[in-house]
């Protein structure tokens, strides 16, 4: 008995979902999307949001100091040099303008001629500009100096990471030893060997960062490349014809995407440190130039008898770099959840 035969209409290709005729292209399946999950496990942590509403609150603020502050950094007033913190409506000692003065509270605001309607709500230093005014552009400064070396080391490091890992064993063998060179030399010797030849500022702060600072990223980054690249759907994207760019960008890199984001973030309030060491001991900004480690070295100088000049700089690198590594171990226990138990 012969089968029927079929009408042509029945060899058509199914229409695709959104209305395009024709079977989709083979390809190999993409790395699983986990940014949904991964906000669903991060929800889970009150630290880490914290630390995240507490991160972008500060940016905001740091950002509009650009436009608005409490009073100018940058003017210097000598009748006003070293006031105490007064804020408005708040009668305690420490707080109110006064200070001890040869065994007595005075009113420092009025023998300054300050008027009642003015005030300093964290002070004022050695040449009677603002330290809050200051610390906003401060951590603007030091925000921007982390936030450059963190997106330099990013780049490099998984540029390289893709190529090693991606590239061949002669390939990956070459960019391997040039690593190990450059991981052998230490940053704060590269800053120093760079200020013999530019000037100090944020720019030589970067590129000394920038010159080793991307090495852990490259390693990880490498060393994900490798595990995934022996994974099913990029043996099959290979199979299929993609070549090793198409590998890297299509199927390893989104499949690095959250090492890559909890990497940078332990990056950041590294590069924060750094920075105020460097101002701290001389080596990186310098007065009159507001960074938290500027304000930690002027500071310092008066902190026997000043201590409110160098507490306010000090409490907000402290606060930054909790927060910034609390959502870090968020963001790492949200990406990979091996081994964590959700309540």
């Amino acid at each position: 008995m012969t089968a029927p035969a079929l009408p042509p209409e029945a060899f058509a290709p199914v229409p695709r979902p959104d209305g395009e005729a024709g079977a989709p292209r083979p390809d190999a399946p993409h790395a699983p999307a986990r940014s949904h999950d991964a906000w669903h496990r991060l929800r889970r942590r009150p630290a880490a949001l914290v630390s995240l509403a507490l991160l972008v609150v500060v940016a905001a603020v740091a950002v509009l100091a650009i436009w608005f502050t409490p009073h100018d950094p940058t003017l210097q007033d000598v009748t006003r040099v070293n006031l105490p913190p007064r804020l408005p409506g708040v009668d305690v000692a420490g707080l109110d303008g006064t200070a001890v003065v040869g065994g007595e509270r005075v009113d420092r605001y009025a023998q300054a001629g300050v008027p009642a309607d003015v005030h300093h709500l964290l002070g004022t230093d050695g040449f009677g500009r603002d330290l809050l005014s200051r610390l906003l552009v401060g951590v603007r400064v030091s925000l921007t100096i982390a936030l450059v070396a963190g997106l330099l080391d990013l780049t490099i490091g998984v540029a390289w990471g893709l190529v090693s890992g991606l590239g061949g064993r002669a390939v990956d063998g070459v960019l391997q030893r040039v690593l190990e060179v450059l991981s052998g030399i230490p940053t704060l010797v590269v800053l120093v060997l760079m200020l013999t030849v530019l000037e100090p500022g944020l720019v030589t702060i970067v590129l000394a960062m920038a010159v080793t600072g991307w090495i852990p990223m490259a390693r990880l980054v490498r060393a994900q490349a490798l595990r995934l690249r022996e994974q099913e759907f990029v043996l099959a994207a290979r199979v299929l014809g993609a070549g090793r760019v198409r590998l890297a960008l299509r199927h390893v890199l989104p499949g690095s995407v959250g090492l890559i984001v909890v990497q940078t973030m332990f990056t950041i309030p590294t590069a924060i440190f750094f920075e105020a060491f460097l101002s701290f001991i001389g080596l990186g900004l310098r007065p009159p130039t507001a960074s938290l480690g500027t304000l930690l070295d002027t500071g310092f100088e008066t902190f026997t008898f000043l201590p409110h000049q160098m507490l306010a700089p000090a409490v907000t690198l402290s606060v930054l770099m909790i927060a910034f590594n609390l959502l870090a171990d968020g963001l790492r226990d949200a990406f990979d959840p091996r081994g964590v138990t959700l309540r």
